[in-house]
């Protein structure tokens, strides 16, 4: 059975994997065919194939004259559905057409070109005419751009605190308008009148898109700043004043009324001084008449250092001679020379030579001999022989001997004994005793 099943498959395989797709398209305007002048309609395309998108789909551009379109792109719309049994996959389109004129209005059929699988080639699809009609209502009549909306919702703030305000400062008024089912592209700027005394400064507005969870717009916020500089003291009254939209809910005009807003301006806070000002002038112009310039300083100092820099230099040279006679009664002191003998003893093959001048500072001896120095204890000669021997003899043991040496050092170190003859010249003579 398996091999009658693979066997058809074979034969129908290069006809499924040839078939052409299959396209549906499908128009319609919201939210009718009657639309108020200024309002927007949403014509939604939905463009669907049994197949898939190889490309996104693109429409070519197009005018529709007595009205302002804007292309919203599918803004994330998928679509999935069925006929005749036959799944279709994908998106919807939107265009939004906001009339400016009464009348009748017709959009062409638009050219969608798109690429499928299975496909050839790029395709190109045309939609069906849509007709739909403008009027203007009477209350709209001799107006001027009127804001078309659901809802509005007005936000006024007011800074910095009033309480805080006085001649000079920097006051910001700032009202948001939010708007439902508005578009940005039809949002006229509100008439916010200026206070009396104060002209103001208005900044750029900021009108966005109000958006929902999906990212579609659902209506627009638009932000307006007018800046004032407070010149005198009092009260200041921000006037109010109303925003005039058309409610597309329930056909009519409606106004939304922003309060005004009161602040005391506070004069200019002066410092009393106990001090009158011509005093202060008169201190101020003493200091400076008997100030010297930093350039006369400089030459005063510079001219007193060349004429005192014989005595300096020979300050100098004094304080460097006696450096180095401190520093040479450091290096021939009993301390220093017991540390660089331990120091030396450390070396490999130990170096007795730290021992011998030791041995010379205190008791004016060449030898590091046991029979010639009879000031030691005599085991502590003992200690000199073996630790001698241990170092340089024929069975040497270098670690034994350096302790035996280093054990000595402090013995040697001691209070000197009776003056010797200084010898002529300072030579290190042989260990041998022989030689």
């Amino acid at each position: 059975m398996s091999i009658r099943i693979a066997l058809w498959l074979l034969l129908i395989a290069p006809w499924v994997a040839y078939a052409s797709p299959e396209y549906w398209l499908e128009t319609r305007l919201e939210p009718g065919n009657e639309v108020t002048v200024g309002s927007t309609a949403t014509l939604e395309i939905d463009v669907l194939v049994d197949t898939w998108f190889v490309e996104p789909p693109r429409f070519e551009p197009w005018t529709l004259a007595g009205a302002r379109i804007t292309f919203d792109g599918s803004q994330g719309r998928n679509l999935h559905r069925s006929r005749d049994g036959k799944p279709y996959y994908g998106l919807t389109f939107s265009y939004q057409i906001v009339p400016t004129r009464a009348g009748e209005f017709q959009i062409p059929s638009l050219t969608l070109n798109l690429k499928a699988g299975r496909a050839e080639g790029a395709t190109s699809l045309q939609t069906e005419p849509v007709r739909f009609e403008s009027k203007l209502p009477a209350a709209l009549a001799g107006r001027g751009p009127t804001l078309m909306a659901s809802s509005v919702e007005a936000i006024q703030s007011v800074r910095p605190e009033p309480s805080r305000l006085a001649v000079g400062a920097v006051l910001t008024r700032e009202v948001t308008l939010k708007a439902m089912g508005a578009r940005t592209i039809t949002f006229p700027a509100p008439a916010i009148p200026d206070p009396k005394g104060a002209k103001g400064e208005r900044k750029p507005p900021v009108v966005t898109d109000l958006t929902n969870e999906r990212g579609q717009a659902i209506g627009a916020q638009r932000i307006d700043t007018i800046t004032y500089v407070l010149e005198s003291p009092g009260k200041l009254t921000l006037p109010s004043f109303s925003v005039t939209w058309w409610d597309t809910s329930n056909g009519k005009l409606t106004e939304t009324p922003i309060p005004a807003t009161e602040v005391m301006v506070q004069p200019p806070s002066r410092a009393s001084s106990p001090f009158s000002t011509e005093s202060k002038l008169a201190t101020l112009q003493r200091r400076v008449d008997g100030h010297l310039p930093a350039w006369l300083w400089s030459a005063v100092a510079l001219a007193l250092v060349w004429s005192a820099r014989r005595p300096l230099l020979q300050g100098f040279r004094k304080l460097h001679r006696w450096l180095q006679k401190m520093k040479a009664r450091w290096q021939s002191s009993r301390l220093h020379l017991r540390y660089r003998a331990h120091c030396l003893l450390n070396n490999n093959p130990p170096d007795l030579i730290g021992l011998y001048r030791l041995q010379a500072r205190n008791r004016r001896l060449e030898r590091l001999l046991p029979n010639v120095d009879q000031d030691l204890a005599p085991r502590k000669r003992e200690e000199i022989k073996r630790g001698l021997s241990e170092c340089f003899g024929e069975n040497p043991a270098p670690a034994r001997g350096q302790r035996r040496l280093r054990r000595v050092i402090g013995a040697l170190a001691k209070r000197p004994g009776p003056l010797r003859r200084k010898p002529q010249r300072r030579v290190l003579p042989p260990l041998n005793e022989a030689d």
